[in-house]
């Protein structure tokens, strides 16, 4: 168990735009501040046993090897892929995420990935760009009728889903732990990851 007022903290990769609300809790943990990544400040986060970092410090096996005294990382992200968690439960250190933000904000980007490939927004604005204004070959396809897997119906895939229903499409899901309750609410339905492969025209991975 970590007692955070005896413990010794860092943030690091602090923005602009997150530093003021850093500053407070900072201020409250007794902590200090860093706005260079970890392998940026790797002598400074030697001496740190718990560090919050964003998607950007690569905490791979060689950085971790470089912080004897760590004893946890607090990503400021949902995705942890920065960070070597095999070697962390390896050498109980202590991984935490931030699972339940930006569930909207994720799905609603990822749509806009789809159109931006299903309406071929690329190609289209790369001729304008050209000076061409045809739309030949451009054409594109709808998402209605089409059958899209959402591989991981978590927080985000949730939404995924719901932005799904109000295209037309079909929805199949994944999950490690199937809710049919869910799936009968949401209106989509559970299949083997083989199976969504075969049968959707669109996958998306969205975890959690």
């Amino acid at each position: 168990m970590l007692y955070l007022n005896m413990t010794k903290i860092a943030f690091f990769e602090v923005s602009d735009r997150e530093k003021d609300l850093i500053a407070k809790a900072a201020e409250k943990l007794k902590a200090d501040v860093y706005t260079e990544e970890v392998e940026e400040a790797i002598d400074q986060a030697k001496e740190y046993e718990v560090i919050s970092t964003f998607v950007y410090s690569d905490m791979t096996k060689k950085t971790l090897q470089q912080l004897p005294n760590l004893k946890m990382i607090a990503t400021r992200s949902t995705g942890m892929d920065h960070i070597d968690q095999i070697y962390c439960r390896d050498n109980e250190i202590k991984v935490a995420s931030v699972p339940d933000y930006g569930q909207n904000t994720i799905a609603e980007h990822t749509f806009a990935l789809i159109l931006a490939l299903s309406r071929r927004i690329p190609e289209c604005l790369t001729r304008v760009r050209q000076g061409g204004f045809s739309s030949a070959d451009l054409t594109g396809f709808d998402l209605k009728d089409k059958t899209i897997g959402v591989i991981g119906v978590g927080t985000i895939g949730q939404y995924v889903v719901k932005i799904a229903n109000g295209f037309g499409m079909n929805v199949l899901g994944v999950a490690r732990t199937p809710d049919e309750k869910l799936a009968k609410k949401l209106n989509f339905k559970y299949l083997a990851y083989e199976e969504v492969l075969k049968q959707a025209d669109i996958v998306t991975f969205t975890f959690p």
